[in-house]
């Protein structure tokens, strides 16, 4: 293992597809990345003329079968839904766009601007003082996983919260150490078995704490959209639950009524 923290090169992530630099990264569950657009596309060609309830799709690098993100979900849609690679997209977009202040999240559906200084893992959102407060406070949010969001340092550079991801070849094991040479997150086992060859290998602090503040805060606030967009996907999918049970307790009614009258 490389000694001291390895220097970084955006350019060598390019997407598997395109060969081109990755854009709006996406990650399966093999732990390869492409470009959303790219991987959208591939899956659409795969699932020509395949029964779109049993269709499932290989991994353009490693051939490993991919289930479907959600049942409901649209096979021409399946990319979008597919976790974002964090590490990629954080050092890819050296051109993100600069803010003056972290906000929180929930503080900001309010229409109120409070400075954010915690990260709640479960939301997925940054939140203030006041809301970190809440979660103490009402019993269905006092289990979430909250980290402080902080700066450091003569160079203001930031600290990264605890990351707490399982690996997803080992069971048990939480991803500690990122190998930049496979563009992988991985485990001690990962790195004793898998890369004890590689050059470019430093804690996920390290890696971290070399990202630029203003990319690190622009990926909280796309995460924050995504959380929100996620949110009201699933409040209209309970209510067209709730509008179709509604509808079937109806129509069971009426027929029982009209087999009572025959």
């Amino acid at each position: 293992m490389a000694e001291g923290t390895p220097k970084i090169d955006p350019t060598i992530y390019s997407c598997p597809i395109c060969l081109e630099k990755i854009i709006r990264p996406k990650r399966l569950p093999c732990s390869h990345t492409f470009c959303e657009k790219c991987l959208q596309t591939f899956i659409s060609r795969a699932a020509i003329g395949e029964d779109p309830e049993k269709f499932d799709f290989e991994c353009p690098v490693c051939r490993r079968v991919t289930n479907r993100p959600e049942p409901w979900i649209d096979v021409d849609e399946w990319a979008k839904y597919f976790p974002t690679n964090i590490l990629v997209n954080s050092l890819t977009s050296l051109s993100a766009e600069k803010f003056e202040e972290k906000l929180c999240a929930i503080c900001l559906r309010d229409d109120k601007k409070n400075k954010a200084e915690s990260w709640c893992y479960d939301c997925a959102e940054a939140i203030c003082v006041s809301c970190k407060r809440l979660h103490q406070i009402i019993g269905s949010l006092q289990n979430h996983k909250i980290s402080a969001l902080s700066f450091e340092g003569k160079d203001d550079k930031f600290t990264f919260p605890e990351l707490d991801e399982p690996c997803h070849l080992h069971e048990g094991k939480c991803v500690e150490v990122c190998c930049l040479d496979h563009e992988k997150l991985c485990c001690c086992l990962c790195v004793s078995t898998q890369h004890r060859q590689c050059e470019q290998v430093g804690t996920v602090s390290d890696v971290a704490k070399i990202i630029p503040k203003e990319v690190v805060e622009s990926n909280l606030e796309v995460l924050s959209a995504i959380s929100k967009i996620t949110k009201e996907v699933l409040k209209h999918k309970e209510k067209t639950i709730t509008l179709l049970s509604a509808q079937k307790e109806d129509i069971l009614k009426k027929n029982f009524q009209r087999n009572c009258k025959n």
